[in-house]
């Protein structure tokens, strides 16, 4: 983990990017992960720099089979069904597998979410999320 300011919204130019030096060879470790996209996971909890690879098969298979299930119960109840996204604002965010919302989300920073979903993985940080996503007003 790294101190640093705001990872770039994805597809964006991260010359927009507010940060803050770090080791030299941090750095050059966060420029690849964007330049590759390897950083689609990857969050910023208060500043600090959380380096998250993309997950297993297992993960994958289970997180895309949840969101597949949850899109008629989702519109049926008025939910979208999305995910993975940023909840949170820039310098401080979490990446949650998926998520269920009012409305459609058009933004890179959600504010809150009714619903998030994250898939439990061996050694993973989900649990220490929880305070975060209360903190954000989700349900």
């Amino acid at each position: 983990m790294s101190q640093i300011g705001e990872r770039p919204a994805r597809g964006r130019s991260h010359e927009n990017c507010r940060s803050r030096p770090g080791p030299p060879e941090v750095q050059a470790l966060i420029e690849r992960r964007r330049a590759t996209g390897a950083d689609l996971y990857d969050e910023l909890w208060e500043g600090v720099y959380h380096l998250v690879p993309g997950p297993h098969t297992r993960h994958a298979n289970v997180q895309g089979q949840l969101l597949a299930q949850l899109h008629g119960p989702a519109r049926r109840a008025g939910l979208s069904v999305f995910g993975p996204f940023n909840l949170g604002e820039p310098g401080d965010f979490r990446v949650p597998d998926g998520g269920l919302g009012q409305g459609s989300i058009d933004e890179v920073y959600a504010p809150t979410t009714v619903v998030v979903i994250e898939v439990l993985s061996p050694g993973d940080e989900t649990y220490a999320k929880f305070s975060f996503y209360h903190g954000h007003n989700v349900e």
